[in-house]
């Protein structure tokens, strides 16, 4: 440069260049490497990197002597940074060696990252990314993180600095303009000589490539419709509305887009149906921005109904990168202006032309940061992602560049998590599925939708008042308590006694109690070994005299362990119980390690393993929703569990009616820790015909007990639709409805929510059937599916280690003579809940060998009632 730059203008230049630089890399691999252009470009945009990094380190240490600060600050935050161009200089070598010997063997299979043309369903040529090309990808990926790192403590000591703040007049600064590379010349340079230097690089769609050929422009590169792919799985209902050479599709194709013909609304202005380009209009519509529920309905359906790749296409499209709109948006407002009495000048019209189509870049964009951070498929969505970058840095970035260098950021992080981990194509097991940033649902507007759980009841009588309130649990109680001080009852049934006592224990087992269970859990540990354990390493100690002390293990790790040995059905080794039993301790510890358990499952399921029917038995092979099968599992385990107990051969009655007074109280103390699915998972099998025909059984049971029964089943009816549970957890979700998550843990049962979203698929079709030509998505399906969705997202909340259980029951009036003390300790005991899991496999194993055990079991002691 003839003159010294201003500092902070300076820095923004290497802002834009480093990122455009890095964004290059990961976007255009496939023209990098295997194509002699390509590892010529490489060498020289990797040489100005390292001199764009060198000016971020000069402009730093500037700014620091000009503040009189100490270098050190800046240093340790380039730090890593120069340690990455170290291992960026070593890989690109290594990767120029492979291209120049020729010796680029495909080790990793990938869907062609710049065609975009064999996503799975969708296209039809292939690339593969070599060992170098994946290595280059995961540094430049840390690369991007770092350069925006330094370039924000540069930043931060320029706005220290007053304006005008020049640079070194003494030292010479290179021209980057003169010498930078543009993504359109890159890709023009590599796009001729692709086909001479590689025979594994894609064949574009176009062959007749020359010297002048121009590059291929990010809408091209999107290929027809290919329904014959081998890898094409979608529903056939919605293959209509693909780009395939039906009716529809040729229409829409011709035709230009009518918000009249392809959306559809009610009288109240719900969307109910529309095309899938109209629903992308909708979503960016910068004139009436859509709110949060359609957004998150939209991420979590789309891929229902259309692809990954048909959703880039029509961002781009709206993007409108060339400005096509432009004439057309002009000749609306001519028009509008030649109808009012008012006149728009040529001026105003270009004003409000560039207004409203940077309002709408930014809905693109801010679409685009949404889908990647919290919508992200790893496996499926990777081969997309350069074709994203490269719409970003090469089209957005034009118009938006500070809206597009926190995106290219994140599309970094991306795609440094590979899909592929070794020769053999295996997915990573160990991947990262987690979303970069969780995003809630969000409330729906009630004036417009159903209420979720309300709607789909099967009754419209008005409750009672002590059933319908979420505090009638605890209302019972007091009335209990209130009788036996009259002396009303032929028994004196404290259920108060179940409960109380509790807010300063951390656990109501004693010491004796623990380490027996610690023993059982050890024996067991060293039974199953890794298969249970997986860090578990068998020693000469583990079957000694001396064996080896017992320790925790998280419980997530624990229930995957019994989820994959249920799965695979094959129990062979057991815990010798005879000694130990879940009905050895007490009745409200045990309720909550339940709870504990249950809400660890529940606040785990995401919502997309309960959409596109992925947890019905037809499709769990597919593995899509693993939280879910663990609930039903553990539901219907400890079903089994409460029968066996009752039922089992070889005790008396005695002990029956002992053990049924037991599942009464622990359904009881669940109703009071509002864990609603281990209480349905107890009432519903003490419903079940196999135990209520035992009529001896029941006549023999306290009659106290028996109302406790009955108030129980009252709450959960399957007969009436579980009417009296879904008006309780309507009365919860009122109680925080003006908040995001709810403030009171709870456990509903999930069942509930599974039956209600079979209800709505099964009861809507697929779509809508319109005047003309047009068969439009049935979206409105899709908003009653995230609907119950979003209300079962309110209550995944984690109980904490102490909550006041009664005050938030609504219950703290209870009157002075009530012994409940304000709250409940929910602490963890990691014994009970390794034990609950292996008693419930354990009697699980049962059941495996003899599916008509319970029935069996019922029958013959029918059978011995009859006869005694």
């Amino acid at each position: 440069l003839n003159e010294p730059p201003i500092a902070k203008s300076r820095l923004s230049e290497i802002n834009h260049l480093l990122f455009q630089y890095l964004s290059l890399i990961l976007g255009r691999m496939d023209m990098i490497q295997n194509n002699n252009s390509g590892s010529h470009l490489l060498e020289t945009i990797v040489y100005q990197i390292i001199l764009l990094l060198r000016e971020i380190l000069f402009i730093g240490k500037s700014a620091t002597r000009f503040l009189k600060l100490s270098d050190y600050t800046l240093d340790s935050s380039l730090e890593n940074l120069l340690v990455l161009v170290t291992d960026l200089v070593s890989t690109v070598k290594k990767l120029l060696l492979k291209t120049s010997l020729n010796q680029t063997t495909p080790l990793f299979r990938l869907y062609s990252p710049n065609l975009i043309s064999d996503i799975p369903g969708n296209r039809s040529s292939s690339y593969f990314y070599t060992l170098e090309g994946i290595k280059l990808i995961a540094v430049v990926s840390k690369m991007i993180k770092s350069v925006s790192s330094s370039l924000k403590s540069c930043r931060y000591l320029l706005d220290l600095i007053p304006n005008g703040y020049t640079l070194d007049s003494n030292r010479k600064h290179p021209d980057f303009q003169k010498m930078k590379i543009s993504p359109k010349e890159f890709v023009q340079k590599c796009s001729i000589n692709s086909l001479e230097d590689s025979n594994q690089t894609i064949t574009p769609v176009n062959s007749n490539l020359n010297k002048n050929a121009q590059p291929i422009t990010l809408l091209e590169t999107l290929a027809e419709f290919n329904s014959s792919s081998p890898y094409m799985v979608r529903i056939s209902a919605f293959a209509r509305y693909k780009d395939s050479s039906n009716q529809q599709d040729v229409e829409l194709k011709t035709n230009p887009f009518s918000v009249d013909n392809e959306i559809l609304l009610d009288g109240n202005g719900k969307i109910l149906g529309a095309t899938f380009r109209a629903l992308v209009y909708l979503l960016v519509n910068e004139l009436h921005r859509p709110d949060r529920f359609f957004f998150s309905t939209f991420f979590l359906t789309f891929r229902i109904f259309s692809t990954p790749a048909d959703l880039i296409e029509e961002l781009i499209k709206r993007f409108d990168a060339d400005n096509k709109e432009k004439s057309i948006l002009i000749d609306e407002l001519t028009t509008q202006s030649e109808s009012e009495e008012y006149e728009i000048n040529s001026e105003q019209k270009y004003t409000v032309f560039d207004s409203r189509i940077k309002n709408r870049r930014k809905l693109i964009l801010n679409a685009f940061k949404t889908w990647l951070e919290s919508y992200w498929n790893y496996k499926v969505d990777y081969p997309l992602l350069p074709t994203i970058i490269n719409f970003l840095n090469e089209s957005a970035i034009r118009y938006l560049p500070t809206e597009v260098y926190p995106i290219l950021e994140v599309a970094g992080k991306l795609a440094a998590n590979h899909p592929f981990q070794d020769v053999n194509f295996a997915y990573m097991s160990g991947m990262n599925d987690n979303q970069l940033v969780t995003r809630r649902i969000g409330q729906i507007d009630k004036s417009s939708y159903e209420d979720g759980y309300h709607y789909y009841t099967t009754s419209t009588t008005a409750l009672p008042a002590d059933l319908s309130s979420p505090t009638s649990e605890t209302e019972f109680l007091f009335k209990n308590k209130q009788n036996n001080n009259n002396g009303i009852g032929s028994s004196s049934l404290k259920i108060s006694n179940w409960i109380a006592s509790t807010s300063h224990i951390s656990s109501l087992l004693n010491r004796n109690q623990l380490s027996s269970i610690e023993k059982a859990i050890m024996q067991f540990r060293v039974a199953f070994g890794k298969t249970w354990n997986p860090d578990f390493i068998k020693t000469s100690s583990s079957i000694s005299s001396n064996p080896i002390p017992y320790y925790p293990i998280d419980i997530k790790q624990l229930l995957d362990s019994w989820y994959n040995i249920c799965e695979i059905k094959k129990l062979e080794v057991s815990l010798n119980s005879k000694n130990i039993s879940l009905l050895n301790f007490n009745c409200m510890e045990l309720s909550k390690q339940l709870t504990i358990i249950e809400s660890k499952i529940f606040v785990s399921i995401k919502p997309d393993e309960l959409l596109n029917k992925n947890f019905i038995t037809k499709n769990l092979y597919l593995k899509k929703s693993v939280n879910v099968e663990k609930s039903i599992l553990f539901t219907n385990l400890l079903s089994e569990y409460v029968i066996e107990t009752i039922l089992k051969p070889g005790i008396a009655i005695k002990l029956r009616i002992s053990n049924l007074k037991y599942w009464i109280k622990v359904a009881y103390c669940c109703l009071i820790l509002r864990n609603f699915n281990s209480l349905a998972a107890i009432m519903t099998i003490l419903q079940s015909s196999a135990i209520s025909r035992l009529h001896r059984l029941w006549g023999k049971l306290n009659s106290k007990y028996y109302e406790v029964y009955s108030y129980l089943s009252s709450i959960i009816q399957p007969d009436k639709n579980f009417y009296i549970y879904r008006s309780k957890l309507k009365k919860y979700l009122d109680i925080s409805k003006d908040q995001q998550v709810s403030n009171i843990p709870l456990v509903p049962y999930i069942n509930l929510f599974l039956q209600d979203i079979i209800f709505v698929n099964e009861g809507n079709s697929d779509y809508r059937q319109i005047s003309g030509y047009l068969k439009l998505i049935n979206f409105d399906k899709h908003f009653k599916i995230v609907k119950i969705l979003s209300d079962m997202e309110h209550f995944q909340v984690d109980y904490s280690s102490t909550y006041n259980i009664i005050n938030t029951n609504g219950s703290n009036n209870l009157g002075t003579n009530q012994n409940l003390d304000d709250n409940i300790t929910m602490d963890s005991v990691s014994q009970l809940q390794e034990l609950i899991l292996i008693e419930l496999m354990n009697v699980h194993s049962l059941y495996m060998k003899d599916s008509d055990r319970m029935w069996n079991l019922s029958f013959n002691i029918q059978t011995q009632h009859s006869h005694s």
